[in-house]
C-alpha cells in the first residue's frame, strides 16, 4: 500500500481512515516512504488523542529513527495526557541519545508529578543543569516543580542553573 494513501488521509484529518494505512507502510521497513508513513502515524495517533499508542510506535522504531523533535512532541503529548511515567521513560532516552539539556529537565518535571520519592525528579534536574540548563527564571514559575522547590537540595540546584545562565550572559 501507498504510504502517501495514508499521509494524505492524515493530512485531511482522517486518522481512522488513515491509521492502518499507515501502520501497513511503517511495516515496510526498506520500502521508500516507510519514514514518512511513521511519522504520520505518530501524528495522527497524537491528534486522535492516543499518545500511549505513538510512545509504543517510538519505542518499537527508537532505534530507525533520528528525529528528535517528532519524539519531543510525543514527550509532551504523553506529559499533557498525564502519562508522566512514559514521558519520563522517553525523555530519558532522547537525553541518552541527543543530550539536549531541555530533555533531562522535562523528565525532572514528569517524575516531579508521580507521587513518591522525589530523589529521582532532583537528580534528572541535577543532570540537566549539569548539561547546560540555565533558565532559572522558568524553574522557579514552573509547576511541575513545585515540589522539588521545598527540598533543600533545590536550592543548590538552582544555584548552578544561576551560575550557566552567568556564564552564558559573560560569554556573549
Amino acid at each position: 500500500m501507498n504510504p502517501l494513501l495514508g499521509v494524505f488521509l492524515a493530512l485531511k484529518d482522517r486518522t481512522t481512515e488513515a491509521i492502518p494505512v499507515l501502520e501497513r507502510a511503517v511495516g515496510q521497513f526498506d520500502k521508500v516512504g516507510w519514514d514518512l508513513a511513521m511519522h504520520a502515524l505518530v501524528r495522527a495517533h497524537l491528534s486522535s488523542g492516543a499518545p500511549d499508542r505513538a510512545m509504543k510506535l517510538l519505542e518499537q522504531l527508537f532505534d530507525k529513527i533520528d528525529d528528535r523533535h517528532l519524539a519531543g512532541q510525543v514527550t509532551s503529548a504523553l506529559f499533557d495526557a498525564a502519562a508522566f511515567e512514559n514521558a519520563a521513560q522517553l525523555g530519558k532516552r532522547l537525553f541518552e541519545r541527543y543530550g539536549y539539556t531541555g530533555y533531562a529537565y522535562n523528565v525532572a518535571c514528569a517524575l516531579a508529578r508521580i507521587e513518591g520519592p522525589l530523589d529521582e525528579a532532583l537528580a534528572w534536574l541535577t543532570k540537566a543543569v549539569e548539561a547546560g540548563y540555565d533558565n532559572v527564571a522558568h524553574m522557579e514559575a514552573d509547576e511541575d516543580l513545585v515540589a522539588l522547590r521545598e527540598l533543600p537540595a533545590y536550592v543548590a540546584i538552582r544555584a548552578k542553573a544561576e551560575s550557566n545562565a552567568d556564564e552564558k550572559r559573560s560569554a556573549t
